[in-house]
């Protein structure tokens, strides 16, 4: 879970920290090493606010046993093919292809965003195929709701 920082002291200190990152890295061409953790953090602090927050969690848990504080240069795309793999033994190919999308997403807002020097290794992966749709027929009930809501603004 995420901590909301609300000290201005702490605040200012990360600002600070962050100021100093950017400075070295656009000074020296030094990009600092950054660990996974550090990534879902930034990721999931942007999107506290989101409809999906506690989707985002959710997904967020078993990619953080997963990568735990790796450092994000190393990640590549053989080691999320590696994770699919682990995660598609206990889970649904759909519930995987949605941790890797949101993987995906925190590595793309952390280059578009932060400006993070790093490479999205989500994208040549090879991610588990959509899964089929479900198929469900209607009862005669919901058709005849269903046929009721057409015909109402036309017959009171």
């Amino acid at each position: 879970m995420v901590k909301v920082v609300r000290d201005k002291g702490i605040a200012k200190q990360r600002a600070a920290k962050l100021e100093l990152d950017i400075h070295e890295a656009t000074l020296f061409g030094k990009e600092p090493a950054r660990s996974f953790k550090k990534l879902m953090v930034a990721y999931l602090e942007a999107k506290i606010r989101n409809r999906g927050f506690a989707r985002l969690q959710y997904a967020a848990k078993p990619l953080l046993n997963y990568f735990g504080d790796s450092d994000l240069s190393k990640i590549k795309e053989s080691h999320v093919e590696n994770y699919i793999a682990w995660r598609s033994k206990s889970v649904s190919d759909g519930t995987v292809r949605r941790e890797v999308g949101m993987l995906s997403a925190a590595f793309n807002h952390a280059i578009r965003k932060h400006h993070w020097r790093i490479e999205n290794p989500c994208k040549g992966a090879d991610k588990p195929k959509e899964p089929k749709g479900r198929v469900r027929f209607i009862t005669r009930a919901e058709a005849q709701r269903l046929i009721h809501s057409a015909r109402w603004p036309l017959n009171p």
